[in-house]
């Protein structure tokens, strides 16, 4: 094995050894870190950079083990193994000169190639299919993470059944959150650019760790209470009932504002009666389109009568019908969770509730399925292992089972996070943790805490408006003194400031 790593242009960077780490990690962005040291950077930010191993010591397999060459004559493989591939975040640059000779370091943060869906907006919506259908949809088209990033399919499976479910300008790292919080799935894009969407026990670890497998240097359980609860409320955004709404109305001679008893979640048919018989009238949304007779908004309680139009007399009659738009707020209980609980804390009725607001969930069979999977996480107390190893083929996202007697662990347990770093004899050393409760929505619950973008929510009548710039011509008869600064200050040419301030 010979770690190394190759900027965008597939030149090997040659990094500092000791400065070398890197995460592979489920429950946030994977990270890369390391340093380089010379008069200019090998790589720039946001181009691709892998680790990878560039088979300086060819190993001997059989199937999936590595082994010893023996009288066999096993097939050598002239391993290339990519263990991390990701983007450049950030670049510092250190003066660290000794003499004449200008000597810089580099540092740089990298992370993995799941950033490209933090990078697109969406005004889509997953409707009447699996959410790995709609998943899969995101790879193709003008807007697609293949076209625009060459991401192309990995493992990518059903998941939950969506009936519908509105993506209003949100990114698509929010969209597949929340998915794979329905769907108790994880989601990633991997070192070779694979979107992947599956179980958390969809892809196992190759070893497992047992009483006569244990290869590791140390190891450490914990068990921890933590964000445990056994009673779960969704407060979601709202929903239209099905059955119609009729009211009826009695004008004034002056008013022309006419409030009902409940939000309106659709357009409403409006009647007016002057004495002649119910004539329907025509509707448009308030602020949008052309003229009409009346006008409302989605999630408003009133309807408005144009001003051109003749005000109703306190004889006219007006009937609005329309569909009630009302909250959902949906609960989940383990009831056996509670009674076990109960029974251990004595004296105590031993309930744990929690509220979630997702207000971009419009949907009542959405809003349920996100409580099911919030409390099927949540209900059990979180475990977590880690352990050091120089084992190779783990990958965050693999489930591992462990059984050790003497702790008293006997799960499956989902890879979060797998660390590693260089030892001195240039191999990898890993540090890895797993946890067997409390993965999938701890992930989607804390990113969306550390989430620094607003959730914009459109509603069924809102319109987005794209105002375009305006130019004007100007002509300045003052005369200003120009700097112009070269060397150190060039970028593509000469930059020009004037007064202090950069002008070109």
């Amino acid at each position: 094995m010979a770690i190394a790593i190759k900027n965008q242009a597939g030149t090997d960077v040659d990094f500092v050894k000791e400065s070398f780490r890197f995460e592979d990690a489920v429950t946030q962005r994977g990270t890369l870190s390391f340093q380089e040291i010379g008069s200019s950077p090998s790589c720039a930010w946001g181009e691709d950079v892998i680790v990878w191993d560039d088979g300086g010591d060819p190993l001997y397999y059989v199937g999936d083990l590595p082994i010893e060459l023996a009288s066999g004559g096993f097939l050598e493989l002239a391993q290339e193994t990519i263990y991390w591939g990701g983007t450049v975040e950030s670049i510092t640059e250190d003066d660290i000169t000794v003499g004449d000779t200008t000597t810089i370091r580099f540092t740089y943060r990298c992370i993995d190639f799941s950033e490209f869906a933090g990078r697109l907006i969406i005004t889509d919506q997953t409707a009447n299919e699996t959410a790995g259908a709609w998943v899969r949809s995101l790879l193709t088209g003008p807007l697609g993470l293949s076209g625009y990033y060459g991401v192309t399919e990995g493992d990518v499976d059903d998941g939950a059944y969506i009936d519908y479910m509105p993506w209003n300008y949100v990114t698509i790292e929010l969209a597949l959150d929340e998915l794979a919080e329905i769907s108790g799935y994880f989601w990633n894009i991997d070192k070779d650019k694979k979107l992947n969407f599956q179980p958390v026990d969809a892809a196992p670890a190759p070893f497992s760790i047992t009483a006569s497998n244990k290869p590791y240097k140390s190891i450490r359980f914990s068990t921890v209470r933590g964000s445990y609860r056994n009673q779960i409320f969704v407060r979601a955004g709202t929903t239209n009932d099905e059955d119609d709404t009729v009211e009826v109305q009695l004008g004034d001679g002056n008013k022309r504002a006419f409030v009902v008893g409940a939000e309106i979640g659709d357009t409403p048919t409006v009647e007016v009666d002057t004495g002649s018989g119910y004539v329907t009238k025509t509707v448009g949304v308030n602020g949008i389109g052309t003229v009409s007779d009346f006008y409302y908004n989605t999630g408003s309680s009133v309807v408005v009568q144009d001003p051109g139009q003749t005000v109703l007399s306190a004889t006219d009659k007006i009937k609005i019908t329309y569909k009630a738009r009302y909250p959902i707020i949906v609960s989940a209980s383990n009831d056996s969770e509670i009674l076990d609980r109960s029974a251990t804390e004595s004296g105590t009725y031993a309930i744990y509730q929690s509220v979630v607001d997702a207000t971009d969930v419009d949907n009542a069979d959405a809003a349920e399925l996100k409580a099911q999977s919030i409390l099927s996480q949540y209900s059990q107390p979180r475990i977590t292992c880690r352990y050091t190893s120089d084992q190779v083929n783990l990958a965050a996202g693999q489930t591992q089972y462990i059984n050790l007697p003497e702790h008293g662990v006997d799960a499956n347990f989902l890879i979060e996070k797998i660390g590693a770093s260089l030892r001195h004899d240039g191999q990898l050393s890993f540090d890895v943790t797993a946890a067997a409760t409390q993965t999938v929505a701890g992930w989607s619950y804390w990113k969306q805490k550390t989430r620094q973008d607003r959730k914009f929510v459109v509603r069924d009548n809102e319109v987005l408006r794209l105002l375009n710039s305006e130019k004007d011509n100007a002509t300045a008869a003052d005369t200003v003194t120009g700097t112009t600064y070269t060397g150190a200050y060039t970028v593509n040419g000469t930059d020009t400031y004037i007064d202090g301030f950069h002008v070109g």
